[in-house]
This record gives C-alpha cells, structure tokens and sequence, in this order.
C-alpha cells in the first residue's frame, strides 16, 4: 500500500467526523509520510509501520466519541471519484506500474547497475577515501598540542615554545576539519539514500520524486 492508497483508505474511514477534521487528520499523515521518506523509506514500508488505514480510523472516531460502523458497499463511491477526479497522479502511478514487464524491469536494472559500476562507483570510492582521510588528518591534528606539550617539558626553548603554538594552530585546523567533516558525511549520507530510493523506484516503477 503506497501514500494514496493509505490515505484514500483513512479517509474513507473518517468520513463520520466533520470535514475540516478529517483534513486535518490527513494533513498530520501527509507530514509523517513526508519525514520518513526524506529519511529515505519507502511509502509501502511507511504505510506499514503506520498501521492499518481502518484501524487509524476506528481509533480516530473513538477519541471523538463516535462509535466506528461498519459501512455499505456503496459509500465510498463518491470519495474514490473525488480523489480520482483530480489530475490523476495515482492513475498516472497506477498505469505505469502495470505497463511494466519483468523484460523492461530486468533491461532497467541492468543499465542501471552498469551505468553505476562505470559513472557512480569509481568516483564514489575516490570520494569516500579523501573523505576517510580528511577524517584522519583532522584526527590527527586535533592531538597535535601533546607533542608540542612534550617538546616544552623536556626542552625549554624559543624554539619549543614557537613549536608549542604551531601544534595548538594545527589542532585548530583539525577541529575545523573534523567539523566540515562531519557535515559533508551527514549531505553525502542523505543524498545516498535519496539515491538508493531513486533507483529502486525507477526500476520498479513509480514517480520519481
């Protein structure tokens, strides 16, 4: 069950409450999809962590005093052709996923994959090792100041004492590296997940959003 299956069905279901709040309910589940899928899930996995859309529901009613029923056959008619009415992208998403074939799924996969081993994966490993070693160096410099500490112990001189300083500057440029570090390894974390929903949805189909 993706998003628009999820809340078509939750809506269904609410439509003993009054209008403005049943949007609101959808609106707090619009949001909770839009958190986890920035966080890189996909929407049949956040739907199932949600819970069942008619159980959602059934509980919704009760904190508003109202006894969930069970509903008619026909009652959701007009629902489904409201929210089908509008520019159809579960329509669009519906039709797509069914004009493809395993062939075009298996040809999509692999120039997927090949297209990843030859233009993706080489400058990702070149990445992640200047990344590894950006860490290093920071890690290194930011312990720097013992050995200037050492230098002045044993030895007491302009020349340890000009030393001394060099060690604390350096271990300035490391904490500063270790920071920029850390953002760039938080981006590239989220902009490789994002990467990974991309190509699970363009070989198995769906909007590519």
């Amino acid at each position: 069950m993706n998003k628009e299956h999820f809340l078509i069905e939750l809506k269904l279901n609410l439509t003993d409450l009054p209008p403005e709040k049943v949007s609101a309910i959808l609106a707090e589940y619009e949001e909770k999809f839009a958190a986890e899928l920035t966080a890189g899930k996909f929407e049949e996995q956040i739907a199932n962590e949600l819970g069942h859309p008619k159980q959602l529901a059934a509980e919704r009613l009760i904190q508003f005093g109202i006894k969930p029923k069970p509903k008619e056959a026909s009652y959701s008619q007009g629902d489904w052709v409201e929210l089908d009415s509008e520019p159809g992208e579960l329509n669009d998403e519906i039709e797509a996923q069914q004009s493809y074939s395993p062939f075009v799924q298996f040809i999509k996969a692999v120039f997927i994959i090949g297209f990843n081993l030859f233009f993706v994966l080489i400058p990702m490993i070149v990445l992640l090792f200047c990344l590894l070693g950006a860490w290093i160096t920071g890690i290194a410099f930011s312990f720097a100041p013992i050995f200037g500490i050492f230098a002045l112990l044993g030895t007491y001189s302009v020349a340890t004492v000009f030393q001394t300083f060099m060690t604390i500057l350096i271990c300035g440029i490391g904490l500063v590296m270790l920071a920029v570090c850390y953002s760039f390894t938080r981006v590239l974390t989220k902009l490789f997940r994002r990467y990974l929903v991309w190509m699970r949805r363009a070989i198995v189909g769906g909007r590519l959003a």
